[in-house]
């Protein structure tokens, strides 16, 4: 028995939502706001350093040029503490967000660290979920401010 072609519709792919730019500017504030305590957190641990890493990268993971970022921003960090393993996942990884974004396959929620599976669906730490809470708090338009349409 021979499989029913498919129908032309079928084949084709879906049109993108158009997005809204007021959320894509606030969601590259919020993940500029993570990079900022990242960089002003040098006097804190590793692991404290690492959870605005993650949350920028949970953050920027449907942003094409705010993932990469996060990616060379964790490879940085990674060199700098001398861990190789997570070095070499940043470079495998920096690769599979160009593969991730022509086929339109990113694992919602996964922290980007070597550590877990690259294609890993997930729900992030209480400390990642918080750090993007306050991130995105901080750049939130006043309560008072006219809505735009």
């Amino acid at each position: 028995m021979t499989p029913k072609p498919k129908s032309p519709q079928t084949l084709q792919k879906r049109p993108r939502p158009r997005p809204n730019p007021a959320g894509l500017t606030r969601q590259r504030a919020a993940f500029e706001h993570l990079l900022a305590g990242f960089r002003a957190s040098a006097d804190r641990t590793p692991a404290e350093r690492w959870s605005y890493l993650e949350a920028a990268h949970v953050l920027a993971q449907n942003r094409f040029v705010l993932h990469w970022r996060s990616h060379w921003h964790m490879l940085r960090f990674a060199r700098e503490l001398g861990h190789r393993a997570e070095a070499r996942g940043q470079l495998a990884r920096l690769g599979l967000t160009v593969f991730g974004h022509l086929v339109q396959r990113l694992p919602q929620g996964n922290t980007g660290r070597a550590h877990v599976p690259a294609l890993q669906p997930m729900v992030p730490p209480a400390a990642v979920r918080a750090r993007i809470s306050e991130a995105m708090a901080s750049v939130a338009p006043p309560a008072n401010a006219p809505a735009t349409t």
